[in-house]
């Protein structure tokens, strides 16, 4: 067993780590099984090790698999193609599928890498030729009912405070000349907020950001 990503072995819980070529290729050299544990982020190391002679995979297992769908042309998605990382079979697993269209993969992807549009796209539908179909899949009440994890509740806190800004302690906004307490005319108003015993309180559309 072994742990290819930037974590030192004295902290990969008993077992050695590296993201060095070399090391690795002779870590799992002449070894009948391996188990090894990979970043995202440490995907080239394994395509620069099979290129130095590694073997193909029995199995990849892809867990949070929906942060390598998009482009496939960027670095991650190297995991799904079987010329830079070779395996017999692949899992993927994920939470939360992400089906793109071409346009919304493209802005996604090409505002940080610099890579223009035109590549494919990997989308998690139910037939995709990259993820394939889906082979297992349980809902989230489902699991919460078999005890696979824990129930949850969605509370929503609806909040009016009379004195809404954090500035009308100091008497004047550090964004506006106009004090906190009479605001221009021209700002919204905040839907149920209100001084005691008057209007309504209005606040600059800036200083309800910030808050």
């Amino acid at each position: 067993m072994a742990g290819v990503c930037s974590l030192r072995s004295d902290e990969a819980l008993g077992f050695p780590s590296t993201t060095d070529t070399d090391e690795f290729v002779e870590w799992t050299h002449g070894q009948p099984k391996a188990t090894v544990f990979a970043t995202y982020a440490s995907l080239g190391t394994l395509e620069r090790a099979h290129q130095a002679g590694l073997e193909p995979w029995d199995l990849i297992v892809i867990d949070e698999a929906h942060r390598v769908s998009g482009r496939i042309g960027k670095p991650w998605a190297a995991v799904h193609d079987n010329t830079k990382i070779p395996a017999a079979s692949r899992l993927y697993m994920t939470a939360t599928p992400r089906l793109w269209q071409a346009s919304e993969a493209e802005d996604n992807d090409s505002a940080s890498s610099g890579r223009g549009s035109g590549e494919l796209v990997a989308a998690m539908d139910p037939h995709s030729p990259v993820f394939g179909t889906v082979a297992y899949e349980l809902g989230l009440s489902t699991a919460i009912d078999a005890g696979i994890i824990a129930p949850y509740q969605v509370v929503c806190v609806d909040v009016a405070d009379p004195l809404p800004t954090l500035s009308h302690a100091a008497g004047l906004s550090s964004r506006s000349r106009t004090p906190t307490g009479r605001p221009p005319q021209d700002c919204p108003v905040r839907d149920g907020a209100h001084r005691p015993g008057g209007g309504p309180v209005r606040l600059r559309e800036t200083l309800a950001t910030g808050l």
